[in-house]
């Protein structure tokens, strides 16, 4: 007993500042940002899979499937760009910095790196589309990367004070509007100075570059049934030592299972037979930590029946 004690009193400061860290915080704070949309993209996708007796046949007469079309492509179809605004937004409030002009900044720095597709119509003019795909699971890396990069430097630029100075008659909201413009300028010729600079290499994007280098290794990695168990053996040994074993590990683990969900929701939706991943948050929080929680219910009213 002395020598857990002694363990947890020299391990609880390590984990005290991994998870109060910038990086954590900002991460959670920023997934979080995304559950309104997350949830009402699901909500929608459950409807449209319900197979009972001519419902499908009433939501398409009805218009209701063009009402949750509409709702899962502006939820799940752009679920990174809600991640890049939260993170960017909860770094500089958390700085004393106005979290609404950081993460419009970081909105405007992930379009950035983002490749448009342009076509010459029968006008001639040149049109421009954006591709969904780095808008969803497979920008969420980037996404993260942008954001957090973003509001550090929009917090270094502020607190440098490279900004236009106002008076103090004029109001808050337009004083705060003019001090991110020099910030924003830029932040903006850094990630468009990165956007041509990987269009220079065999990626041909920020965004491939990541995923081909850090997202896909990752999620590999932490999609796997043993990655799931190592957590799961880490989180219960942080509880025996008092300490919330799930806060801890899951705001890392995350990043690696996120994307997991989120392409099986993508392909649910898109009527996909086989979805791409088994493992992933919902299977964690399934088959492990809410699956704890619904043995002990099970043996709790086994002992009542008793």
């Amino acid at each position: 007993m002395k020598n857990i004690q002694s363990w947890r009193q020299k391990i609880n400061p390590i984990i005290g500042k991994i998870q109060n860290s910038a990086f954590v915080k900002t991460i959670t704070a920023g997934m979080m940002v995304s559950m309104p949309a997350t949830m009402a993209g699901s909500f929608a996708t459950i409807l449209l899979s319900i197979q009972v007796g001519g419902f499908q046949d009433f939501l398409v007469n009805t218009g209701i499937r063009a009402i949750l079309d509409t709702i899962i492509l502006v939820t799940i179809n752009v679920f990174a760009l809600y991640v890049v605004f939260g993170i960017a937004y909860h770094y500089a409030s958390a700085k004393k910095q106005s979290g609404a002009m950081a993460g419009v900044t970081a909105l405007a720095s992930f379009l950035a790196i983002t490749p448009f597709i342009s076509e010459v119509n029968e006008f001639g003019t040149v049109n421009y589309s954006l591709p969904i795909d780095w808008l969803s699971a497979q920008g969420i890396f980037s996404a993260m990367i942008v954001g957090f990069v973003v509001a550090i430097l929009f917090v270094f630029i502020k607190e440098k004070g490279w900004t236009i100075k106002l008076p103090k008659s004029v109001p808050p909201v337009i004083s705060s509007s003019f001090e991110s413009i020099i910030p924003g300028l830029i932040i903006l010729s850094l990630f468009g100075t990165i956007s041509h600079l990987f269009t220079l290499t065999t990626f041909g994007s920020f965004h491939q570059a990541v995923l081909s280098l850090l997202q896909t290794p990752l999620q590999n990695i932490g999609g796997s049934i043993w990655a799931i168990m190592l957590i799961a053996f880490i989180s219960q040994i942080l509880w025996v030592l008092g300490i919330h074993g799930p806060m801890v590990v899951l705001s890392i683990a995350a990043m690696a299972w996120r994307p997991l969900d989120l392409e099986n929701l993508q392909a649910f939706t898109a009527g996909a037979a086989e979805l791409p991943n088994i493992t992933g948050m919902s299977f964690y929080m399934v088959y492990s930590f809410a699956g704890w929680g619904m043995g002990l219910a099970v043996c709790m009213l086994s002992l009542i029946h008793i």
